[in-house]
Parts: C-alpha cells; structure tokens; sequence
C-alpha cells in the first residue's frame, strides 16, 4: 500500500511525461487490437473456406447473356410460374446437403450505413455456425411456417442494428423482393462482426452487423418473385459426390427457355481466394509484430528516461534504509497502473472477447519488456554511481 502511495506521488509529479506515455501505449495496444481482431477474422474466413474447399461442393454459374437476361425480368410476370416450378424441381434433386442465401439493400440507413435484408436457410446459418448473443436463434419451426401478409416472420437483426430493434418487438416493413408489406418479428441479435462469403465472390467477407435475416421457408415458394428464386438458385450450394444430379436443374432450366446455368465446383473459385486469405493473414501478424517491436523500444527508453529523473531519489530511499525490491515494486505498479488505464479504450472497442483476451496477453508481455532493462539496471548499479549519476 505504501509503495502504491508512492507511486501516486510519482504520476502528479511527472504529468507531462506519464501523459505521452499513456497516450503511447493507448494508440499502441488500440493498434495492436485491431491487427489481432482482424488476423482472427482473416483466420475464421480461412478456416470456413477450407471446408468448402474440401468438401464436394458445387453451385450454378448464371451464363445467361443479357439480352436474354434482360428479356427474362421484363416479362418477369410471365416466366414467374416457370421460375417457381424450376425452384421446386431444385429441391427435388438428390443431393447430401446444401445451403443458399440471398440479400437485397432495403434502403433504411443507420449510423450512414444502409440496411440488408439477408434471407438464408438452415444450412447456411449451420454452415457459418452464426451465434445469437441476445434471445434466441431459428428453430425447426421457423423454417416451416406458413407466411401470410398479418403473420410476423421471425427475424434476427445484426449486432450494429441492435439500438434500432428490439428483441420482442414487431415492426412493419417491406419485403425487399416482393415490395409487398410484411411484419418481422425480432427474435435474438447475431454476434458482433458475423459474417458469411458468397461462393462466386469471394473477393471479402459480407458483413451481417447491418443486416435483417429471415429464415428462407422453402414451401412457400409460391409467394417468391422472379428476382428472389434467381438469387436463390445463385447462391445455393449443393453437396453432393454426383455433382452429374445437378446437370438435371440446366436441363430444365433451358427447357423452360430459362438461365443458361452451369454446374461449377466451388474450388475453383476458392483456390486464389485461399491464396489471397494467406498474404492477407500473414500481412496483418507482421504488422502487428512489427508494432509490437518499435512500441517496446520507444516504450522502453521512455521508462529509462523516467528511471533517470528519480534516480536521486532512489539512492537517497537504498541509503537510508531502503530496499532495491522496493523501488522495483513501485516501478511495477506504476507500468501496470499506466498500462490498466490503455485497456479501456480496447474494452470499449471489442468488450469481452478473444481479441481483449490476446490484446491484454501483449499488454502484459510489452509491459515486462518495458520493466525489462530498468529493473536489471537498477539491480545492478551501486548506490554511489547513483548519486554521481545524479549530480
């Protein structure tokens, strides 16, 4: 305690010194908390597209030319039934697994970012194992529901958008394919920075921190527009080892004078993203080793600086009677003083998380560094090189 009284007296006698040094390691550990949360995300998305890599993945890559595309939405009525028929005989294909979303931008903007409205099936939330931090998740019923324009769908809402809607809640809105009006009914809110890859753009992972997700209930497909079963049959990605089924869906998608589809291995478009996923993972730990080096240097002479003002007062306190684990207990609470007050930034930023966890492990590894040289020196300089030193 005693020693802690010390150490108060130490930080309001040198103000300007103890300030630069709390706002160097703040913008320090700030810095090295953002390499590590992005490492680690640069990390799930590896992680999540190895497995679709290694797994017998395929989709169907629209080839259709413009023209024809163009004519398709026009007369997007009439070929509505055609769509909806092709969606249905989709389903009826042998295949071990799959999973599909889609998403539109619905025009409602929070904090200057627009609004998504994600709809995905069972699959895809399994498949990219998205946690609900509040509430609760879809359950098997959720999926099966008959949706009517007065029956709320469940919905759960991004991280970002957790202030704007309430968990219990109803609110009114628009069905971004449709346009016809429908009630969501909030049911949990995703975890911070959840995220999915489309399989065909994998140029970044898509963020569902601004998103409305609604569970996709495939039996009522009949209540699906034209746009909605086209984005649907993009996204799906089946798993199968007779990836031959799937040619079933391009003939009858050209017998029904519909998309030009093809039935494409996911791994094809994974391989450079896997490659481009590894720089990006390895870029960000070099950026963080390379910070983590020259904050501990500047960090370290900052503390030897400081070891220098007090070295007087050091001497004195070993002369009369002092002890050399006194001074490096109080040298100790002092670092770990500074140091406590650079995490409250960090908290505020990724609360309670892995990325904290990882940050204050190398608040605690650059603080004994820093403590490092001081306390080596100190041990082994005699009193009366102190007092020299000091005059």
């Amino acid at each position: 305690m005693e020693q802690f009284k010390y150490v108060l007296e130490d930080l309001r006698h040198n103000k300007r010194v103890n300030f630069f040094f709390i706002v160097q390691i703040t913008i320090v550990m700030v810095l090295i908390s953002l390499s590590i949360s992005e490492s680690l995300r640069s990390r799930r998305g590896y992680q999540k597209m190895e497995r679709l890599k290694t797994t017998s993945a395929y989709g169907l890559a629209d080839y259709t030319d413009n023209d024809h595309m163009q004519d398709l939405f026009v007369n997007a009525s009439k070929n509505l039934i055609k769509m909806q028929r092709l969606y249905q005989f989709s389903q009826s294909v042998d295949v071990s697994a799959s999973y599909a979303v889609f998403s539109y931008l619905d025009g409602e903007i929070v904090n200057g970012v627009e609004e998504t409205e994600v709809t995905g099936d069972k699959g895809f939330f399994d498949f990219f194992d998205l946690d609900v931090i509040s509430g609760q998740g879809f359950s098997e019923q959720d999926y099966q529901i008959a949706s009517t324009a007065d029956k709320p769908i469940p919905v759960l809402i991004g991280y970002q958008l957790r202030n704007t809607y309430q968990v219990g809640e109803t609110y009114d809105k628009h069905d971004c394919g449709t346009g016809q009006p429908v009630k969501y009914h909030v049911i949990g809110i995703l975890r911070n920075n959840s995220n999915y890859y489309e399989p065909y753009d994998l140029s970044q992972a898509v963020s569902l921190d601004y998103s409305i997700i609604k569970p996709i209930i495939r039996a009522n497909y009949s209540r699906m527009s034209f746009s909605d079963i086209d984005m649907l049959l993009n996204s799906t990605v089946f798993f199968t080892d007779q990836p031959d089924k799937l040619e079933a869906i391009v003939e009858k998608s050209q017998e029904y004078g519909l998309m030009d589809y093809r039935v494409q291995p996911i791994a094809n478009s994974i391989n450079d993203y896997l490659e481009y996923l590894k720089m990006q993972l390895s870029y960000k730990l070099t950026v963080a080793v390379i910070i983590l080096f020259f904050s501990v240097i500047g960090m370290s002479a900052n503390m030897n600086e400081m070891l220098n003002r007090h070295i007087r007062e050091y001497s004195i306190h070993i002369l009369c009677g002092g002890r050399y684990t006194d001074i490096g207990k109080r040298l100790v609470l002092q670092v770990m003083l500074v140091s406590a007050v650079s995490m409250i930034p960090i908290l505020i930023l990724h609360k309670f998380s892995i990325t904290t966890l990882l940050t204050l492990f190398c608040l605690l590894l650059i603080s004994g560094v820093i403590l490092l040289v001081p306390l080596i020196r100190l041990n082994k300089t005699a009193v009366a090189t102190m007092l020299r030193r000091s005059e």
